[in-house]
């Protein structure tokens, strides 16, 4: 293995989170190097159905920033909004009198999206090559309508994950533990995990933590644990709990954190932001009769 073989994997195996940024601005031709790799990322037919928006007004950083409930990315000198842009495409073959539906096709939809996840995860592999950091924000999807408002995105555009880059102010933080590979690589087929060694391997990641019981939290937790288990099955729960004199990381990660009574509430509301953004691949297609007939 060469030198730059090992950086690169150095790189991969290293990756963290930076959410402490320095004041240094990313050098315009360092930024033109990241971009590049994004653009040279694998994409389905070579399409590239995607978009970036670099962001570096700092109004627009601050306000999103608090809109995001994230409020260090404000102190990151770049973010970078990425998008599934089928309106380029769409243009394209418009000017070259082609036929175009990609809107309306979950095909098109399920790898626009990969290819837009891709290009994210190369601008984060060239940020960290060049001695920056970055952060993915998921929860800019909570903010459909305001994103496309702010940002100006037409039709055919939507809004997927949020950014930051930047030089990170104190040391590079230490990358999370993880799952091993033989847990997470299948051998030829699909293998469940031995409960008692998988909740083993997930203790030892997560370093055997026990969250501390709090009013707030146990009504919350309580609260979930009726809204999904049946009666029994929810005062089980909730009497380990308090057996154990706090909440293991599955009870505070899914009981508490993602919430199992929160997390699916508003599903139907995501998919009008999709109708909103000019996509109906969720609807029946104007073409499924036709196919049927020749078939």
């Amino acid at each position: 293995m060469n030198d730059n073989n090992y950086k690169l994997i150095e790189i991969l195996h290293n990756r963290a989170s930076v959410r402490n940024y320095s004041e240094k601005e990313i050098e315009p031709e360092i930024l033109d190097q990241i971009f590049k790799a994004a653009v040279h990322g694998p994409s389905g037919g070579n399409l590239q159905p995607w978009s970036v928006i670099k962001i570096q007004n700092q109004e627009v950083k601050d306000k999103l920033g608090e809109m995001v409930f994230q409020k260090f990315i404000s102190k990151a000198p770049v973010l970078l909004l990425f998008c599934m842009d089928l309106r380029r495409n769409e243009i394209l073959a418009k000017k070259g009198n082609a036929p175009y539906t990609a809107r309306e096709s979950f095909r098109h939809f399920w790898i626009s999206f990969q290819d837009t996840i891709i290009a994210a995860q190369n601008i984060c592999v060239a940020a960290d090559a060049y001695g920056l950091g970055s952060c993915y924000i998921g929860t800019i999807m909570e903010f459909h309508n305001e994103t496309v408002d702010m940002f100006k995105l037409p039709s055919g555009v939507y809004p997927v994950v949020l950014l930051s880059i930047g030089y990170s102010q104190t040391k590079y933080p230490k990358p999370t533990k993880k799952f091993s590979a033989d847990i997470m690589v299948h051998d030829e087929v699909y293998q469940d995990p031995d409960p008692e060694e998988l909740w083993n391997a997930y203790q030892e990641r997560e370093n055997h933590r026990i969250i501390e019981i709090n009013d707030q939290r146990m009504i919350a937790f309580e609260k979930c644990c009726r809204d999904v288990f049946s009666p029994e099955e929810a005062e089980r729960c909730i009497e380990l709990v308090k057996k154990q004199n706090g909440f293991n990381m599955t009870q505070y990660v899914f009981g508490l954190h993602y919430e199992a009574n929160g997390m699916p509430v508003g599903n139907l509301e995501f998919l009008q932001n999709f109708k909103n953004s000019g996509f109906s691949w969720m609807e029946k297609s104007r073409f499924d009769d036709i196919f049927q007939e020749e078939s």
